[in-house]
């Protein structure tokens, strides 16, 4: 009969007792949660079926996308977008 090492990181233990509310201590699932209810608020159920449906039918690279959706802009040129868009939200 052979032996087997195995590691334990410490980590995995001491998850369940760190602080939850942390951003970076959600699980997965809970972050899918929240992104399904913010869908529903802002599209309303059709809309958030079929952006679902579209993300997994689609061969989406987010990197890619953002790469092209700024290219040839400056920081300060997001910015302003960004500042005049949220404006226009309110």
């Amino acid at each position: 009969m052979s032996k087997v090492k195995v590691y334990f990181d410490n980590c995995s233990y001491n998850r369940p007792f760190d602080n939850q509310s942390q951003m970076k201590m959600r699980t997965d699932n809970v972050i899918r949660l929240e992104a399904i209810d913010v869908l529903l608020a802002n599209l309303g159920e059709v809309d958030t079926e079929r952006f679902i449906s579209m993300i997994k039918r689609d061969t989406f690279d987010y990197t890619e996308w953002q790469r092209g959706m700024f290219k040839n802009q400056t920081i300060d040129e997001i910015h302003t977008a960004a500042t005049e868009y949220e404006k226009s939200q309110a």
